[in-house]
């Protein structure tokens, strides 16, 4: 199994790390997993180095279903990754519903939604706790810079809004509250990622809601419909694609489809999961043309690369036969051979 350092090193590497979502919600992932990941590997030989689920939502008994997968992905080499769609704390309602008040009162002692955060933070780390050390990279606040409202509505509870400016300093507080809380819960195994926009929106940039360095780790837009990244883009940490898909509805060559996204060199890249709201939906890589090409294409890391092993204790091996033939040598010449 890979250790965190090791992972933000393949993740910094210059080459771009595959990853495929399962799902929204754990138990679409549990439903999913055989085809986008079984059947990917039945058809090209190879499966996605990263493994993107929901960490948000489910039963006990389907967290437990999808812990297990983590772990297996992860000491077969893999890394996965998170989002959270967490439900609005002020009305319980889904993430979509955007009535608030100030994010700061989410980690105000006394508010009326402080209880409830502390709470769905304290679930969290129950249940991250049962994959271990298995590394991972951790997206709150998914496509943070829309503005709430803006894009398709609504949008998210966390999103940023310039009509309250108060919202982007309230939410680097609360970013670092988070970190800090899984950190002294011993969650030390994970890549903390700013997921943002791309399209234009009357709202934040990534570097407005950058946290800093000791609390964000990889920075990157969500790209859909074909889109490349926005001029004025410029991320404050190692750039990543937190989340890219095919939304014509229909299938694609995944390697003419995706190069332009392969040519800005992320760290990585996550392709999203074939939506079930309606029949014939191409999205995941199973589900689209090409795929066992673009699996090999030369910018990519599988999992099969990052479970190799290693060149450097070869390189060990080899050293230490040369040092005792040295010694084999020295000793012929003392003894005249």
């Amino acid at each position: 199994m890979l250790t965190k350092k090791q992972a933000l090193s393949w993740l910094k590497s210059g080459r771009t790390l595959i990853g495929q979502q399962l799902g929204n919600k754990p138990g679409r992932c549990i439903e999913t997993y055989d085809h986008f990941i079984g059947d990917l590997f039945d058809a090209t030989g190879k499966h996605p180095a990263i493994l993107g689920v929901s960490y948000w939502g489910g039963s006990v008994e389907e967290y437990k279903r999808m812990n297990a997968m983590i772990r297996e992905h992860c000491e077969q080499g893999g890394i996965f990754t998170a989002y959270i769609p967490m439900n609005n704390p002020w009305t319980g309602e889904d993430h979509h519903d955007i009535t608030r008040t100030r994010l700061l009162d989410l980690i105000t002692p006394g508010s009326d939604v402080y209880d409830t955060w502390r709470y769905n933070l304290d679930l969290m780390v129950t249940r991250l706790s049962e994959i271990g050390d298995c590394p991972g990279i951790w997206r709150p606040f998914h496509e943070c810079t829309y503005a709430r409202g803006a894009w398709w509505t609504p949008q998210n509870w966390w999103g940023a809004d310039y009509l309250r400016e108060q919202d982007v300093s309230d939410f680097k507080a609360v970013w670092q509250h988070w970190h800090r809380y899984f950190d002294e819960a011993g969650l030390d195994n994970l890549i903390w990622a700013l997921s943002t926009a791309n399209r234009a929106a009357p709202s934040a940039s990534a570097l407005d809601m950058y946290a800093g360095p000791e609390y964000v780790d990889l920075c990157g837009p969500s790209l859909y419909w074909g889109e490349t990244l926005v001029d004025n883009y410029n991320p404050p940490a190692p750039f990543v694609i937190c989340e890219t898909g095919n939304d014509s509805g229909a299938p694609v060559s995944l390697p003419h489809y995706y190069a332009p996204l392969l040519d800005l060199g992320g760290g990585y890249m996550l392709v999203w999961a074939s939506w079930p709201r309606a029949e014939g939906e191409h999205v995941a890589i199973v589900d689209n043309f090409d795929r066992t090409a673009f699996m090999n294409l030369p910018q990519l890391v599988t999992r099969e690369e990052l479970n190799a092993p290693t060149v450097e204790p070869v390189k060990l091996r080899i050293a230490g036969k040369f040092d005792e033939l040295a010694e084999l040598f020295r000793e012929w010449e003392t003894t005249g051979g």
